[in-house]
């Protein structure tokens, strides 16, 4: 994340306006030690207890994605980042979720970025998520690209403006609205070791935390974390 909001912030000249999706007690982004600036840091999450102790957030809308996936309170290029951490796996309208993000990110380079692990849990994913875990020649890399695949078919296809024109095709009709997104690209994110122990691990008192950090920072071993980066035209 701070490589690559140094770069747009270093590329637009002022304080970047992030929106969390399905944000929570923690925003994973790179401290204010001022080499980042931010303006507004809005979170869109589940749990207002959560939310409210967000220290990252300047504002906090409590809103469950999967029964209302559309972003009204929003107007039309609000954002210069949208990031969605670990959760993209439990969406159940992605097609809408990813077109309110084309929406509300400013155009000339706005950045979204969504991650994932290797963890989540495995009967609230949506069953798209665990068929990739299918794939032919049994290669961990496989599914990460089977992944990867699925989160660029959400940019893409909530891109396409849809038609009534019964006289284009359908190829012209996907060319249409699928100049929105720039560029995109998968990235794998190695996370270094901590120096915790295996017995200092297990006596966190605060342990439930660390999971939740751990999923996406590293600790104790690494975690593999990879991520989908699509940049608005």
């Amino acid at each position: 994340y701070h490589q690559q909001l140094s770069d747009l912030q270093m590329k637009k000249g002022k304080k970047l306006d992030v929106l969390d999706l399905c944000s929570s007690w923690i925003s994973h982004l790179p401290n204010n030690d001022g080499s980042i600036q931010y303006g507004n840091v809005v979170g869109v999450g589940m749990n207002a207890e959560e939310l409210e102790a967000n220290p990252t957030l300047t504002s906090y809308y409590t809103q469950n994605l999967n029964t209302s996936p559309y972003l009204h309170q929003f107007p039309d290029e609000s954002f210069d980042v949208v990031f969605c951490s670990l959760s993209v796996d439990y969406l159940i309208q992605p097609r809408i979720v990813f077109a309110e993000i084309g929406r509300v990110l400013r155009s000339g380079g706005g950045v979204c970025l969504i991650t994932f692990s290797n963890r989540y849990f495995r009967k609230k994913v949506v069953q798209l998520w665990l068929d990739a875990d299918k794939d032919d020649d049994g290669d961990d890399n496989g599914v990460i690209r089977n992944r990867m695949d699925i989160i660029a078919s959400y940019f893409h296809y909530s891109a396409i403006t849809t038609t009534t024109n019964e006289e284009k095709t359908n190829q012209e009709e996907e060319e249409e609205g699928e100049y929105e997104w720039k560029s995109m690209e998968g990235l794998d994110i190695q996370l270094p070791r901590t120096k915790d122990t295996i017995y200092e691990f297990i006596t966190r008192a605060d342990l439930w935390k660390w999971f939740a950090l751990a999923i996406f920072r590293g600790s104790w071993r690494i975690d593999p974390i990879y991520a989908v980066k699509a940049v608005k035209k």
